[in-house]
């Protein structure tokens, strides 16, 4: 699941220009600040607020705190809160001038005035009916669009346990509380749409903290309940999730009216909604609808493990409009709140979408839309921290700017020669477990290599055709490239394979080249003597057919040998396609079973010829084969995570 907190920010090109011919400008901005709580001084995290009349606008962070740039001038600031009354505030900046403002959100006071009740149904049902079928009508307002975001996520531990699987639970950060932000980033983007199937991300900045470099989240799109079917990333549905206001959405729901507020002179209407039955995909919660125009004013929404919700125990959304003219609204504040517990991690997170600049009416032309679909800036993750000041509209909070410098700290201590040192050594102890099953690798991080060798139980088997089998196998792995996103790598691996009774010694080697800046390509060179499967398919492990020779004996693996050359090159094309290249020389020999020795000799069994003799009457005669290979392959991936990625 991607779970993304989308914010405002400036246009970059638009920002540069402006300082050039107005630097004066600068002179004539302001800063307002603030804190937005309830009636009671408890904080309101990620509240809404902005400048009437315009796309201006910032969020609280989580302790309710606000700031907002603007030049000097008369304003109506505004505050809004999902279930509480706005507020409206007039303004005035001066020169150079800074200013406090703080809002006290009331909850909603909910009207219930006379209703007219049809066959004796809940007023709700009728706002509900109107409301899909205006669907389809507010769902196409959305098809096109550009809007500039500010992606803030992060995910925090209330508590974990010692030890995992017998493994001993250290984050390596000096902390021992069992409460803990394990996750923080901040991305600034612009995102272009136009339904269905084109979108372009263009990353400007992106920090992640712990990582110099590295790229944080940025996923904007924003969920849309005028669909019928509500995905919510990849893995928590396959089906996703059934909305509100769906065709079909009287058939799963109940409904009930619990009154309506009045905002800015538009009567809305505060619905619960109730899934009919358990165990369907569905949302629980809140959704308010507007009088007479009949669309989302906002929701409040739930998933839980009843709804069908695989991974996370708890998804709770929260989503508010804004106008953007009298006809068409936009989501301005998305929020998506996941928790989780699993094998004693208690997991919970928030990650905010806050739009801004929101254009409907988007210039696009030809050169928009590409197979790049996500592209990143070559300073994106090279910004400093005064830069993320200036730009950042929502300050920190206090732990949120210690994650930072602390993890910082330790990421720099990480990079030294002598803690890779120590933790290579670490890794590097030999387990008689892993050596034995899983196979055991030793790194060398100052190289950016790693050697693999596979567990000893994969290199000795069995086979009819050649008796006890030797096959060990070791990779050299190096990545070529320092950036943790780099694609540049090699490996090289040489094999070998013995038969005690045919006495055959076949060893061959593999090279393998990663590289690419648009798209990720590969080219492999691999040559020697082998012992090949008839399938081309591999469907047979020498580990399932040692088993059935020498419990059932049953040869299931049919085999020849053969001296080759083999070459392949694959590149990505975007949007999921890829093209794959290669050819193959063979000088084949045939393979015949030489013994039938079994753990269960059964004398109504015997083993079958070594070859395919359901297709075959006779095993092949010695001959060569040369072949190639040209395909085109497809992958649905989604749309935001789609090759390639350019910087």
């Amino acid at each position: 699941m991607a779970w993304a907190i989308l914010r405002p920010c400036m246009r970059i090109t638009t920002a540069l220009i402006l300082l050039c011919l107005l630097p004066c400008q600068a002179l004539f901005a302001g800063k307002i600040s603030g804190t937005v709580t309830d009636t009671n001084g408890k904080p309101l995290p990620f509240a809404s607020v902005f400048v009437q009349g315009s796309n201006k606008g910032t969020s609280t962070n989580a302790e309710g705190h606000y700031s907002l740039t603007l030049g000097a001038g008369d304003y109506n600031l505004i505050c809004q809160y999902v279930g509480y009354t706005r507020q409206e505030k007039k303004i005035t900046i001066t020169l150079n001038s800074d200013l406090t403002v703080d809002f006290s959100l009331s909850l909603q006071e909910l009207t219930l005035g006379e209703v007219i009740l049809g066959k004796g149904e809940d007023p709700a049902y009728e706002i509900i009916r109107q409301s899909i079928r205006k669907r389809k009508y507010y769902l196409a307002q959305l098809d096109r669009y550009r809007c500039e975001v500010y992606t803030k996520g992060q995910m925090r531990l209330r508590g974990f346990p010692k030890k995992v699987l017998g493994q001993k639970v250290d984050f390596e950060d000096g902390d021992t509380s069992k409460q803990k932000m394990v996750y923080l980033s901040e991305t600034v983007s612009v995102y272009t749409a136009d339904k269905p199937n084109k979108v372009k991300l263009e990353v400007i900045s992106s920090k992640v903290s712990g990582q110099t470099g590295g790229y944080g989240l940025a996923a904007p799109e924003f969920l849309s309940f005028y669909e019928n079917n509500i995905r919510v990333g990849d893995g928590l549905n396959p089906r996703g999730f059934i909305s509100p206001i769906a065709e079909n959405a009287l058939s799963y729901y109940k409904y009930k009216w619990e009154g309506s507020y009045t905002e800015d002179g538009q009567e809305i209407n505060h619905i619960k909604v109730i899934p009919r039955r358990k165990f369907e995909p569905l949302f629980s919660g809140y959704i308010d609808i507007a009088e007479d125009v009949w669309r989302i004013h906002s929701v409040k929404l739930e998933l839980t493990k009843s709804s069908q919700m695989e991974v996370l125990d708890t998804l709770r959304v929260e989503q508010l409009y804004r106008a953007y003219d009298k006809d068409r609204w936009f989501v301005s504040n998305q929020v998506i709140y996941p928790a989780v517990k699993i094998l004693g991690f208690d997991v919970y997170g928030s990650f905010v979408n806050v739009y801004s600049a929101f254009d409907p009416e988007p210039l696009i032309d030809k050169k928009t839309f590409s197979s790049t679909v996500v592209r990143y800036t070559d300073s994106a993750n090279k910004r400093d921290d005064a830069y993320w000041e200036k730009t950042r509209p929502v300050a920190l909070m206090a732990d949120e700017t210690r994650d930072y410098q602390r993890k910082d700290s330790l990421e720099q201590v990480r990079k030294s020669p002598r803690y890779k040192d120590s933790i290579d050594r670490k890794n590097n102890k030999v387990s008689l477990l892993n050596l034995v099953l899983l196979g055991e690798s030793f790194s060398n991080s100052k190289k950016r290599q790693t050697i693999s060798m596979a567990p000893l139980l994969e290199m000795v088997n069995f086979h009819p055709a050649e008796g006890l089998v030797l096959n060990p196998s070791i990779t050299l792995f190096k990545r070529l490239d320092t950036l943790p996103m780099g694609r540049r790598s090699f490996s090289v691996t040489p094999e070998f394979r013995y038969g005690f009774l045919n006495r055959h010694f076949n060893p061959w080697l593999t090279f393998r080249y990663n590289y690419g800046k648009k798209y990720s390509q590969s080219f492999s060179l691999a040559g020697g003597r082998k012992v090949f499967q008839f399938n081309p398919d591999l469907p047979v492990s020498d580990r399932d057919n040692t088993f059935n020779t020498l419990v059932y004996e049953r040869n299931i693996r049919k085999t020849y040998e053969a001296a080759f050359i083999r070459g392949s090159y694959r590149s990505g094309l975007g949007s999921g396609f890829s093209i794959v290249t290669g050819f193959q020389y063979q000088d084949r020999k045939p393979l015949e079973n030489i013994t039938d020795y079994t753990w269960r000799k059964d004398d109504q069994r015997s083993y079958s010829p070594n070859y395919p003799n359901e297709l075959v009457a006779a095993n092949f005669q010695p001959h060569q084969s040369f072949t190639v290979m040209l395909g085109i392959n497809w992958q649905r991936v989604p749309a935001m995570w789609n090759t390639p990625i350019v910087k």
